[in-house]
């Protein structure tokens, strides 16, 4: 709970930190997977985070026929539970005790995975602006109403932590940015996907706001048919051929800019290079270039991911957190009102802790300290 309330202070976009939100939950009232639906105004979906592997067909068919709509039937919608229809924390069998023989079930949940879930929704000042559903694997038990409890205790922070807000100004700016991800794209210089690595694809998404601006989302859960499916990279196209046409640039000795892109999103700070594939390689056509992506996050955004650092006390995680964006000791002393004597107290706890002796070996043992699983 109390790293629970450090994310929601740190005022990052929800796109940085639902996973870290996510391990927090899973700590209060264990499950396997969670899928955040954040809202507009109207109650309508803006976007979709998963903590879980899931198939965009998967996901396609719940926003085209289930959510708000045929959901209702087997359990309580989504607009339904924002508009006080149901209680802000429940669980599914207290609706519909045996769902894995329902609709629903067979065209979304059996492909997940899970039949046991629970959802959350997320209120500021009373208005819902999103909800989260936790999932528990086939065969597992279901949701105590001390696990309900759990997540009524934390359903305020995790609001916190998950409102709708843009990156700040400035927020990539900091030397502290460090690459966690990367994936590859082929493309031509049309701008079409031809090849994909395994996570390429999100890390595409994640760094196109035109893919997560409220119209595309919404024209896209709307939209249906092979014509849909077939143009579903059409939101990546401009950005993917302005790359293709500064490599061709590049190769026929034209002035211009680089093939290098920065893009700045909830997700983090992306950054795409293009490359020139050899015209001779083995099935590979004369214009196809190949893209880099590198997602990047501020520090602030990794500590959450350690399970060491999520082990530490309150005062302990603030301290650390300072002292890794290269505060001293008397600056840290003087910013949280505490006495110098308490500081180094905590300092010299943080190393015992971790098994570090300075700034460098703390940093290196709280972000290499690994990241604890949903359980």
């Amino acid at each position: 709970m109390a790293t629970l309330r450090h994310i929601a202070a740190a005022g990052l976009p929800a796109g940085m930190v639902f996973n870290d939100v996510a391990r927090c939950l899973a700590e209060i009232a264990p499950f396997q997977s969670a899928t955040l639906v954040l809202y507009d105004d109207d109650l309508r979906p803006t976007d979709a985070l998963v903590t879980h592997d899931i198939c965009p067909e998967v996901s396609n068919r719940y926003f085209q026929r289930w959510f708000n709509r045929d959901e209702a039937r087997f359990m309580p919608s989504h607009a339904g539970a924002a508009r006080g229809g149901a209680p802000d924390v429940f669980k599914v069998s207290d609706y519909n005790p045996r769902l894995w023989e329902t609709e629903l079930y067979d065209e979304v949940f059996r492909e997940l995975g899970f039949a046991r879930m629970a959802s959350m929704m997320l209120r500021e000042g009373g208005k819902a602006v999103g909800n989260i559903a936790f999932g528990r694997a086939v065969g597992g038990p279901d949701y105590s109403e001390a696990d309900l409890k759990a997540f009524e205790s934390a359903a305020a922070y995790a609001a916190l932590a998950l409102s709708r807000r843009a990156a700040e100004p400035g927020l990539f700016e900091s030397a502290d940015l460090e690459e966690v991800e990367t994936g590859v794209v082929t493309t031509n210089r049309e701008g079409e996907v031809l090849q994909l690595s395994h996570n390429a694809s999100r890390l595409l998404r994640q760094a196109s706001m035109a893919y997560y601006s409220p119209a595309a989302v919404l024209e896209r859960w709307r939209t249906r048919g092979p014509a849909a499916e077939a143009d579903a990279w059409a939101w990546a196209r401009p950005l993917l051929a302005e790359l293709a046409a500064r490599v061709g640039a590049g190769l026929a000795g034209r002035p211009g800019a680089p093939a290098i892109v920065r893009r700045a999103s909830p997700h983090g700070e992306f950054v795409l290079k293009a490359y020139a594939m050899e015209a001779q390689a083995a099935g590979r056509r004369d214009d196809t270039v190949v893209v880099q992506i590198s997602r990047r996050t501020p520090l602030q955004a990794r500590l959450f991911a350690s399970a060491l650092f999520r082990s530490l006390t309150p005062q302990e995680q603030v301290v650390c957190r300072r002292l890794l964006e290269g505060m001293g000791q008397p600056q840290i002393a003087a910013q949280l009102g505490l006495s110098p004597h308490t500081v180094v107290s905590h300092v010299r706890n943080l190393y015992r802790r971790t098994g570090a002796n300075s700034r460098e070996t703390l940093q290196a043992a709280v972000l290499n300290g690994g990241a604890l699983a949903l359980r």
